[in-house]
C-alpha cells in the first residue's frame, strides 16, 4: 500500500512532464472572433474562390464563303446536225428596165418669114399622143427662141398652147412624159411673125 502511494506522485510528475514536452498536441483555444471579420469566412471564401462558370468558348463564326466556285460546264454541247443537201436557191434576176420611149415631132402648121416687127401675139398649139392616138396628160414641153424659153404641161387631152410669141423661129421640144423615160428629146422648129392670127401647131407622137 505504501508503494502505491509512492507511485502516484511519480506518475503525476511523468504526466506533467509529458504534457509540457508535447504541448502542440494539446487543443489550442481559438482566439475570440474579430468584430470586423464578422462575415462568415465560408461565404467570403466562397466568393473569393468561386471558380469561373464554365462558359463555352465563343467560337468565331466564319462567314459563308462567297467565292462562287466556277463549276465546270457540263457536257451540254449539242451536236451540230449536218446540213442536208438542200438545193441552192437561185436568185431571180431583176426584170430588165422598160425600154425608153421614142416620140417623133411633127410640124402641123408653120408660117413663112418675114414677120411683123414689134408684134408679140402669135401662138403655138402642142399635142402629145401615145401609139393609139390618145392624148397624154402631164407631158411637159417648151418653146424657145434663144432668148426667152417658156414651158407648159399638157391637159387631160394631151394639149396645151403658148401664146405671146414674137416674130422669130421657135424651137419646140418635148422633154418629159409620165408614161416612161424618153430615149431622146424630140425637137422641131416653127416660125411665126408675131401677128395674132398666126397659130403654129406641133404634134409629138409616140413611135
Amino acid at each position: 500500500m505504501s508503494r502505491v502511494i509512492l507511485l502516484v506522485p511519480l506518475v503525476l510528475v511523468v504526466v506533467v512532464i509529458a504534457l509540457v514536452w508535447h504541448g502542440p498536441f494539446l487543443p489550442s483555444t481559438p482566439p475570440p472572433p474579430d468584430a470586423a471579420a464578422s462575415v462568415p469566412l465560408t461565404a467570403t471564401a466562397a466568393t473569393a474562390t468561386r471558380a469561373p462558370t464554365s462558359q463555352a468558348p465563343t467560337s468565331t463564326v466564319r462567314p459563308p464563303s462567297t467565292a462562287t466556285s466556277t463549276s465546270e460546264p457540263t457536257s451540254t454541247a449539242t451536236s451540230t446536225p449536218e446540213p442536208t443537201s438542200a438545193p441552192t436557191a437561185t436568185s431571180t434576176p431583176p426584170p430588165p428596165p422598160p425600154p425608153r420611149l421614142i416620140f417623133d415631132g411633127l410640124v402641123i402648121t408653120t408660117f413663112p418669114e418675114p414677120g411683123s416687127p414689134g408684134r408679140v401675139e402669135s401662138c403655138v398649139d402642142v399635142k402629145v399622143v401615145d401609139k393609139k392616138g390618145n392624148g397624154i396628160r402631164g407631158a411637159v414641153f417648151s418653146v424657145n427662141s434663144g432668148r426667152e424659153p417658156r414651158q407648159e404641161t399638157t391637159d387631160a387631152n394631151g394639149y396645151n398652147a403658148i401664146c405671146g410669141l414674137y416674130a422669130s423661129p421657135w424651137s419646140v421640144s418635148l422633154f418629159y412624159v409620165p408614161i416612161g423615160a424618153l430615149a431622146r428629146q424630140p425637137v422641131v422648129t416653127i416660125y411665126v411673125d408675131g401677128n395674132p392670127g398666126q397659130r403654129a401647131a406641133v404634134h409629138f407622137v409616140q413611135r
